[in-house]
């Protein structure tokens, strides 16, 4: 039984046939409909002008060693205000809930070249995946310090 029935029911049986029972089934089925509107419209007002967001996962490698890299930078490049993570141990990182229109990342760690990656070319119904190989700068006087220095740990 809808709610407008059951006002309708309660009112003629105070009040059978008068013109009073009328008036205050419309005046109660305005204020249900004021007060259900009031209770519906934050829900309305807070999902309306969200825009939407994609996830962003994925791990980072040495190019050369194919080991994963810990503490990479991460970083959302179109952004004004900088948001970004760090990887772990395993090289992993994620990214929830970014902007859509985000379409690049800055993937930096001192000792690699700091890499631009386009997220739009891995995007998929789950979110985006990625496996970014950084590239080791080469110095002929640290290379072999950085490389004793990046197998003894």
């Amino acid at each position: 039984m809808e709610f407008n029935s059951c006002l309708s029911i309660f009112c003629y049986l105070i009040k059978p046939n008068s013109p009073e029972t009328t008036e205050t089934i419309i005046l109660m089925k305005a204020a249900f409909t004021f007060i259900f509107s009031l209770m519906v419209l934050p829900f309305l007002i807070s999902s309306a002008g969200k825009d939407p967001t994609k996830n962003v996962w994925g791990k980072v490698i040495d190019e050369v060693t194919e080991n994963p890299l810990y503490g990479v930078n991460i970083s959302i490049i179109d952004l004004v205000n900088p948001l970004g993570t760090i990887t772990n141990e395993k090289g992993e990182f994620r990214l929830w809930n970014i902007p859509e229109t985000i379409t690049g990342l800055s993937v930096s760690l001192n000792g690699y070249k700091t890499t631009e990656v386009n997220i739009e070319q891995h995007n998929d119904s789950a979110g985006i995946r990625l496996l970014i190989r950084l590239q080791p700068i080469i110095d002929p006087v640290k290379q072999t310090l950085s490389h004793l220095k990046r197998h003894k740990d």
